[in-house]
Formats: C-alpha cells, sequence, structure tokens
C-alpha cells in the first residue's frame, strides 16, 4: 500500500515532527534589574525555605515557588547551589530580617560563565563560600598525618599472650622455655658427657607444648575432665528424656 505522506489537507506538511527544530544556545541570565542578587545556598529548612547568602554580604531567606519545585532534573537546589534571587523591597520587618524568591538556578557550566564575565568584587562572597565548601569536601575524604603510631614490642607481645588465654587449650611452638629448659639440664650433662648441649637442646626445641603459661598441666587436665563431664551429662538428660516418652504405664483392674 502507498505511504501516505501528506494526509488529506495536508495537514502533514506542518507536524511538529517534520519542522526542524531552531539550533540556539542557551544563554545565561545575567543581574540587570535592581532588585536581582547573586546568591549561594548555605542552609536548607525543609519544604520551600532555605537559606542563601547574597553578593552583598547579606545572608537571607529565600522561598522556592511553583515553577522551581517540578522537574527536579535541572531545578536540583543543594547546598552550595548558584542562584539568582528577587529581593522584596517593599518588605519590612521588626527583626530586620528579608527574604528573596528564587528567579534563576544556575548549573555548573553557567556558574563558570559567571565568573569569568561578571567582576570578582560584585561576587567575591560568593566564591569564598562555595571554595570553602568545596574544600571541606574534599578534605574530609582523605585525612593524612605526617607520624606513624607504632606499638613497642613489649607491647605487642602482651597482645598477643592476652588473646592467647581465652584458649587455653590451643598447643604452641615454647622456644624460649625450650631454650631456657635445654639450657638448664645441658648444664648438668656438660660434666658428664661433655659436650652434647646442642643435640639436647635441639630435640628439645623441636618438642610442642601446651600453652601453660599462668597454668599447670594439673588444672588443665581437670579443666578438660569438667568439660567431657558436662557433655556426659547432656547425653544422659536427652536420653532419660526419650526413654520417658516411650515408656507407657498399666495399671491393674485390682487396684481400681
Amino acid at each position: 500500500m502507498v505511504k501516505n505522506e501528506t494526509g488529506g489537507k495536508r495537514s502533514k506538511q506542518v507536524a511538529r515532527k517534520t519542522v526542524e527544530k531552531p539550533q540556539t544556545s542557551q544563554r545565561v541570565r545575567y543581574v540587570e534589574e535592581p532588585g536581582e542578587m547573586y546568591a549561594i545556598v548555605t542552609a536548607k529548612f525543609g519544604g520551600r525555605n532555605i537559606q542563601v547568602m547574597c553578593h552583598d554580604g547579606v545572608s537571607r531567606r529565600c522561598v522556592i515557588r511553583n515553577k522551581f519545585m517540578k522537574l527536579k532534573g535541572d531545578n536540583s537546589i543543594s547546598i552550595g547551589s548558584w542562584l539568582m534571587v528577587g529581593i522584596y523591597e517593599w518588605e519590612k520587618r521588626v527583626d530586620c530580617t528579608q527574604t528573596c524568591d528564587v528567579l534563576e538556578i544556575y548549573l555548573r557550566a553557567e556558574k563558570e560563565k559567571i565568573k569569568q564575565t561578571v567582576n570578582i568584587s560584585v561576587i567575591k562572597h560568593i566564591i569564598e563560600i562555595s571554595n570553602e565548601m568545596e574544600g571541606n569536601k574534599k578534605g574530609s575524604e582523605l585525612i593524612f598525618s605526617e607520624t606513624l603510631d607504632t606499638i613497642p614490642e613489649q607491647e605487642n607481645i602482651h597482645l598477643i599472650e592476652n588473646t592467647r588465654e581465652d584458649n587455653w587449650w590451643v598447643p604452641k611452638d615454647s622456644d624460649s622455655d625450650g631454650e631456657s629448659g635445654g639450657e638448664d639440664k645441658d648444664g648438668g650433662d656438660e660434666d658428664k658427657d661433655g659436650g652434647d648441649e646442642d643435640k639436647d637442646g635441639g630435640d628439645k626445641n623441636d618438642k610442642i607444648k601446651p600453652y601453660s603459661d599462668n597454668l599447670s598441666e594439673a588444672t588443665i587436665k581437670q579443666k578438660q575432665n569438667l568439660y567431657k563431664e558436662k557433655d556426659f551429662e547432656k547425653t544422659m538428660k536427652i536420653k532419660e528424656s526419650r526413654k520417658c516418652k516411650t515408656e507407657t504405664t498399666f495399671i491393674n483392674e485390682d487396684d481400681i
């Protein structure tokens, strides 16, 4: 079938899909009229209310109107965002505070254009605040220190021994005990054999002894026996409970 390109009354010729969109660059809005000011967001109070610092160095409460509450893609306002605000010139308050409305939200590219074109003395306060905010964000990520805290060897050994005290049943290589024990016993064998220190000392160092710095072998055996008795009692209780479930009682008619 032939494709209908024009339509009944040639109405498709003026359809939006056929019209070429003019390529226009987005124009940055600058402060031109009285009452307009550049500002930076310093705090958010929730809802439509924010606190801004204007380029004249005065902090004001700002209200976000309906136009900027929609389409949050380009209208998203956060702390550090650059705005154009309109001041209420007719407003008079008892506490001398002023309010303003949001007129424009600047993107990052527009912010750079304003820095290049507008006189620096005008937006001096805004640039200082934005630099402080960016510096705090970057500085909070990484913290460098010139000095390194090192633990002495004695404290490190003490920490390792404290962790091993909880697991008293784990054996360890007692190199220091083996060397001291080997020296004492080999010292007595010097008179008898005359030179068996290295052999006896080497054999005793290779042996693995239980960790008994603070506990003797008798106490270790007592604790092992206690654990075995507890396990035996648990198994006996389980067996008794099972027997009670399986046993049945019979009643004689004479007893009734």
